[in-house]
């Protein structure tokens, strides 16, 4: 990212945004959702968004924040709202 003149740390804020607001409205899925289960859905979309963000050596910024996308939404169960 550095290299096409972006700045990397947009991903980081660009995934934050994703997971306050999720966490901020998760309290209906987390009452639908086992907890094993959504741990096991979020690990999944975790590690997709991980993988997929280890391969996008030269993508272009659609294919970054679509894999950061998948990630933050993976990190949805990390929280300590998401066990209560």
């Amino acid at each position: 990212m550095t290299a096409a003149g972006h700045n990397a740390a947009w991903v980081l804020v660009y995934t934050s945004a994703i997971m306050m607001i999720l966490r901020f409205f998760a309290g209906p899925i987390i009452h639908k959702i086992s907890p094993l289960g959504l741990l096991a859905t979020c690990a999944t979309l975790a590690i997709a968004g991980l993988t997929a963000l280890s391969k996008t050596n030269g993508a272009s910024m659609a294919m970054i924040f679509a894999a950061a996308t998948l990630y933050a939404i993976g990190k949805l169960s990390s929280g300590p709202r998401c066990w209560a």
